[in-house]
């Protein structure tokens, strides 16, 4: 088992814990049924850990996922691909299906992944136009993963 990160998501003006792992599937941490372990502090989350003697980095990756609506003007590459992406996790350690992963999303997806600009990829700078249906299907997804997050976390 790979060592564990602090994942903050924010849902309801409510912060909720959870521990990611990126070399394992589910992602996240999950219990006997198969569902994301989350936690309604950080106090119970070390709780826990110490308890358990899992690994983890102190480091905590917060997404706020009562902010999801974008404007191809206000458009953050970066932000709606990571919030896209731990959704998806988070989806995957529930056993819940998330329409982001479906592949009629690819052209979105990776058109955000390359306007992300990742220094790794080694290709001329990007930035994205976007039209007014493919906001409208970001928006869509995210919305709708972030009331899946939100069945959830209660």
């Amino acid at each position: 088992m790979g060592e564990y990160y602090i994942i903050k998501i924010t849902v309801r003006r409510k912060d909720f814990f959870l521990l990611w792992d990126c070399e394992r599937e589910p992602v996240f941490l999950t219990d006997e049924n198969g569902r994301a372990v989350f936690f309604g502090s950080l106090a119970e989350l070390n709780a826990f850990v110490e308890k358990n003697g899992i690994k983890h980095s102190d480091e905590i990756t917060a997404y706020d996922l009562d902010d999801t609506a974008v404007t191809a003007e206000t458009l953050d590459c970066g932000e709606v691909i990571n919030k896209w992406n731990i959704i998806s996790d988070f989806a995957l350690s529930s056993g819940l299906e998330f329409s982001g992963e479906d592949k009629s999303y690819n052209n979105i997806y990776n058109k955000l992944f390359f306007g992300c600009n990742l220094p790794a990829m080694k290709h001329p700078h990007y930035i994205p136009e976007w039209n007014a249906s493919e906001i409208v299907e970001i928006n869509r997804v995210l919305s709708e993963g972030a009331a899946l997050v939100r069945m959830i976390l209660k």
